[in-house]
This record gives structure tokens, C-alpha cells and sequence, in this order.
């Protein structure tokens, strides 16, 4: 939420959150299983719909020059295929910004599907996890690997490391 909020105390800006937790999960299954069957192709549709609410909203009036989405993960696809859905109806918006787009489900496919250079006038990619979950690929305009050198973790000078997940003893 540091993102909605730097946003709002610079002022003059409209902030929407897209809550798709009902399509992400089945609650029933694994998180692997759950992201396979539902959340990556729930995004895909998600993207297309969502590109037609922002059609809406342009025909309704709204100025979209000054329209920045920020999607992290599956996120990033979403908005990446809400461009592009956009783009092909003749829509180019402005600014996309993907924060660790997912890798699984959509670094092999076709640009159309997902984020990629073409989905706003300006995508700009930062890659936190290009070794694990995150997308390896250049697919932004603009593409940031901070503290990744080769693909390998750098560490942040004065950062504590932890590891999260212990392996069993």
C-alpha cells in the first residue's frame, strides 16, 4: 500500500485498486495448483475485461494521458494485457509499470499475452526475482534488475540477509 499512498500524498491524483482475490485462489487447492489452473488464466481474462472498463470510462470522458497502471506479479500481466487489448482497439495508454512480472504461465508467451514493450507508451519492468518466480526477459521499455548481477543475488550494502525457509533437520 506504500505505492497508493505515495500516490495520494502527492496530490491530484485518482487511485483504483483492482481486487481479484476471488479469481486468484481456489482455496481448495495447493498454491501451486491453485496458480496453474486458476490464477494465471483468471488474469488473462481479467486483463481482457479490465481493458474494457478503461474503454468505458474513455468514452465516458475520462482523460487517460495521465493513466499509470502498476501491477506486481500476475498483476503486471493483467495490466500488461489490458494494453494490449487497448492497443488493438486503438487505445495506447500511457504508462504500465510491472513490479516482478511472474514468470510461470507467461514468460513463453506470445507478447499479445501478456506484458511486453508494446502494451503502453512507456513499460517500465523492475526485476526482483529473475532467478526464481520473476521474469528473467527484458519486456519492459525500460527494464531494472536492482541488486542482480548475472542473474545471482547481490547483496544491499548494510542488509541483513535471513533465510526465510529453513530446510527440514
Amino acid at each position: 500500500m506504500g505505492v497508493v499512498r505515495a500516490y495520494l500524498e502527492r496530490g491530484e491524483s485518482n487511485v483504483a485498486l483492482l481486487n481479484w482475490e476471488h479469481l486468484a485462489a481456489d482455496t481448495m487447492s495447493s498454491f501451486t495448483s491453485s496458480y496453474v489452473k486458476w490464477a494465471a488464466p483468471n488474469a488473462r481474462q481479467l486483463g481482457v475485461r479490465f481493458a474494457e472498463t478503461v474503454a468505458n470510462l474513455s468514452d465516458a470522458g475520462m482523460n487517460l494521458s495521465n493513466l499509470v497502471l502498476i501491477g506486481h506479479s500476475l498483476g503486471a500481466h493483467i495490466f500488461g494485457i489490458t494494453g494490449n487489448n487497448l492497443r488493438l482497439s486503438g487505445i495506447l495508454l500511457p504508462s504500465i509499470i510491472g513490479l516482478d512480472p511472474a514468470a510461470v504461465g507467461f514468460e513463453n508467451k506470445p507478447a499479445v499475452l501478456r506484458l511486453n514493450s508494446e502494451s503502453a507508451s512507456l513499460v517500465t519492468v523492475v526485476h526482483t526475482d529473475p532467478s526464481k518466480y520473476g521474469c528473467r526477459a527484458a519486456i519492459g521499455t525500460i527494464d531494472f534488475w536492482p541488486n542482480f548481477r548475472h542473474l545471482g543475488p547481490v547483496r544491499q550494502p548494510g542488509f541483513v540477509y535471513y533465510r526465510f525457509m529453513q530446510p527440514p533437520s
